[in-house]
């Protein structure tokens, strides 16, 4: 949690999968925690694998430690035609977000993403506006440390 007094109290926020993982209580809930993070980082790593080609910026972020930011959010991945971002929800359930636009690899993802954890705990979102208009604000936004650019 970040203490900085000089922060307004509403910005001070501690991180909802950290304190998932304390549940200990929730024995079921935490390893569906688990799994659903490793899936997301074994989706992560293909889409990685698939976006060497990628000519556009990337947008990548590790929000676990940052207290700058979402409560909620716990990593994030944007290119040009795929976004993927895994966040802990305020019931302490991972889930992941996901969305496609005119992206050269979506029957490979879709292929793994299929059966559990992602029947239960993946959604396919419209990012608003729109996917495009999306993407270029998350590049106008965000510092540009989280950017990368493969060509």
């Amino acid at each position: 949690m970040d203490n900085n007094p000089s922060k307004p109290w509403h910005l001070r926020s501690k991180k909802l999968w950290r304190i998932a993982q304390r549940r200990t209580n929730q024995v079921e809930q935490q390893r569906t925690n688990v799994t659903v993070e490793q899936h997301y980082k074994q989706i992560l790593a293909k889409a990685k694998q698939l976006s060497v080609n990628n000519t556009q910026p990337i947008f990548e972020r590790d929000y676990r430690f940052d207290a700058t930011d979402s409560a909620t959010f716990m990593h994030a991945y944007i290119t040009s035609n795929f976004y993927f971002l895994l966040d802990c929800d305020h019931f302490y359930n991972y889930r992941i977000e996901y969305a496609f636009y005119n992206c050269p690899f979506e029957s490979v993802i879709r292929l793994i993403m299929m059966g559990y954890p992602f029947d239960e705990r993946a959604e396919e979102v419209t990012p608003r506006p729109d996917f495009k208009t999306h993407y270029s604000n998350v590049l106008a936004y965000q510092d540009k440390k989280f950017i990368t650019q493969l060509h």
